[in-house]
């Protein structure tokens, strides 16, 4: 890591905001970009890891998209809807990666798009394979309908 002390202050700064978001002490889990998005990229519906990606974080840091270009991402929602989520640079998504399937599915119309992601998960979550995880954690609620 090239910037110690900006890694550090964001993983702080976001990990306040997600356990404000989630009710929940948690634990860093992983932090990594920028990763950098191209013209006709595509990210493939998808879910995250579950012994790591509880609750996540993706920052908008830049982007270059053609005239009504918009890269949203796409979550689909526990009562079967997709929300679009689109974002400006400087704006943050909060989610549920490893319970909410979502990604980026329309090719991407621009020359560019900058993502850092940062991953958490509660103290006390030992995986999805842990003694108690059967009553812990597992899945979002069914009249929840945003993340």
């Amino acid at each position: 890591d090239e910037f110690p002390a900006t890694h550090r202050a964001i993983v702080r700064e976001l990990r306040e905001i997600l356990q404000w978001w989630t009710g929940l002490r948690l634990k860093h889990t992983s932090t990594f970009g920028i990763r950098v998005y191209r013209r006709g990229s595509m990210l493939i519906d998808h879910v995250d890891r579950m012994d790591t990606h509880l609750a996540s974080a993706v920052i908008q840091v830049d982007q270059k998209v053609d005239e009504n270009g918009g890269w949203p991402l796409e979550l689909l929602l526990s009562n079967g809807t997709v929300a679009e989520v689109y974002t400006q640079p400087g704006e943050v998504i909060l989610y549920e990666g490893a319970w909410l399937r979502h990604g980026r599915p329309m090719r991407f119309r621009g020359d560019e798009f900058a993502n850092l992601f940062s991953h958490f998960s509660p103290l006390d979550w030992d995986g999805p394979r842990g003694a108690d995880s059967k009553n812990r954690y597992y899945g979002v609620p069914a009249d929840r309908l945003t993340t």
